[in-house]
């Protein structure tokens, strides 16, 4: 991908996740969202398991699995949708940072290994060549035993 359209691409997608980074700044931002909205819709387990075609039992397990952090994006949006809901779900950066910082740190951090690898390698050709100076080849040696 090309530099430009790279930043490009952090740009926009800073700017849409701009909530989500805010939400992530909280230890907790959304304990047992299905549940709170659930409630807050003022729906019981029994509408939701009608809505959804199993029983009650079910939907208090999906919940319990949102909670731990087990449930699947499928089970989640079938229990969203039920509730007349979409899941929107977003990737953040950490520690409040935007894809940009991170893509920057990345790239700097890749210039520093290339330029120390570099660095190594232009090391090891002065040592070779000077190692080469004070030892003679073998071809030299066994030259030099044979002469001397």
């Amino acid at each position: 991908m090309r530099e430009r359209d790279r930043a490009g691409l952090c740009q926009n997608l800073d700017d849409e996740m701009r909530p989500f980074r805010q939400a992530a700044g909280k230890k907790d931002p959304t304990p047992k969202l299905l549940r709170n909205v659930r409630m807050a819709l003022g729906i019981t387990a029994a509408e939701m398991a009608a809505k959804l075609d199993c029983c009650p039992a079910l939907v208090y397990r999906l919940e319990r699995s949102e909670a731990q952090a087990s449930i699947t994006l499928k089970s989640m949006d079938r229990m969203a949708r039920a509730m007349g809901c979409v899941v929107i779900y977003g990737i953040v950066p950490m520690g409040g940072k935007t894809l940009e910082n991170i893509a920057q740190y990345r790239m700097w951090k890749k210039s520093l290994k290339l330029k120390s690898q570099n660095f190594r390698r232009s090391i090891d050709k002065r040592a070779a060549s000077k190692l080469a100076q004070v030892r003679p080849g073998r071809g030299e040696l066994i030259r030099m035993r044979r002469s001397g």
